[in-house]
């Protein structure tokens, strides 16, 4: 999707919510630190946390050991959903994506944490040149969000091992649920990444967020 000067925008988190909510309803170390610096600080996998690969992206970031990982096959999403018809009928509904992200558009992870009822979701998209996460407009992701009616969004950027990136937090109301989210993406290998995780809990989970933002790393 693009803002209009020809500058891809992240997928619209909004969209993506409704989606993860349906999936939701079926079933200390490593801190990003949220300032520019020239140094990057080194990828921490946080104690009780598994490392996990994204096999489209090449990168590595840790989700909590107990979460239930699925690893998405490489390739381009229209492949990936034929895959998921296949060995998990309910992810193929993450095909709604392919509208609202940018040129070649590609799922990585899907995590789960069936006590606290939050997902996590991996995805990609052509960066059409774009080499710093300071040339993505941040309205790209805040407008979507403010038509579909969240409320407290908040963005700031932030600083991982693998560079900048963008953290936006926010609370969505999806019927009679309020989904809390927060995202953030980077951009690696000329893709730009975005790593969204939604929750049925009251508040976005930032520590959690933060946690695996200190853990991203090449692969």
């Amino acid at each position: 999707m693009s803002d209009g000067t020809g500058s891809p925008q992240p997928a619209a988190v909004a969209v993506l919510a409704v989606v993860i909510v349906a999936l939701l309803a079926a079933g200390g170390i490593g801190v990003a630190t949220h300032h520019s610096d020239s140094k990057s600080p080194a990828a921490v996998i946080p104690a009780a946390f598994q490392r996990v690969i994204d096999q489209n992206d090449h990168v590595s970031f840790a989700v909590p050991e107990a979460w239930r990982v699925r690893v998405l096959p490489g390739g381009p999403l229209s492949s990936q959903v034929q895959a998921l018809k296949v060995t998990d009928p309910q992810l193929a509904g993450l095909a709604s994506l392919a509208s609202t992200s940018g040129t070649d558009p590609r799922l990585g992870v899907v995590a789960t944490d069936p006590t606290s009822r939050t997902t996590l979701v991996t995805l990609s998209f052509d960066g059409n040149g774009i080499k710093k996460v300071s040339k993505i407009p941040v309205s790209s992701v805040e407008d979507p969000l403010i038509q579909a009616g969240a409320k407290n969004i908040e963005a700031v950027g932030i600083h991982m091992p693998v560079g900048d990136g963008e953290q936006v937090s926010n609370q969505l109301p999806v019927g009679t649920t309020t989904v809390s989210e927060v995202s953030f993406y980077f951009v690696h290998g000329g893709r730009v990444v975005e790593v969204v995780l939604v929750s049925l809990q009251s508040q976005p989970p930032k520590a959690l967020a933060q946690q695996i933002e200190g853990s991203v790393a090449a692969a």
